[in-house]
């Protein structure tokens, strides 16, 4: 377990990993700690997949969704 100032404090974890989709939905939670916890969950799930699988964090690419178009994220992924 980690604080949210734990995880933004990691040295290898940032924004900049995260999808285009995913910053974009940041930009819009108008509460800076809601932000903040959010983004550290974001960050937290990468570093946790990264170790379980062996595999670097490299940022994340664009892939298509409704996310991408504008949409609320509700709509089921392709």
């Amino acid at each position: 377990m980690a604080t949210t100032a734990e995880v933004l404090g990691h040295p290898e974890l940032h924004e900049g990993l995260l999808a285009p989709w995913e910053r974009r939905r940041l930009d819009r939670i108008r509460v800076p700690r809601r932000r903040d916890d959010v983004l550290a969950a974001r960050l937290l799930v990468r570093l946790c997949v990264s170790r379980f699988t062996g595999l670097r964090r490299a940022p994340a690419a664009r892939t298509s969704s409704a996310r991408d178009a504008g949409g609320t994220g509700t709509a089921a992924r392709t």
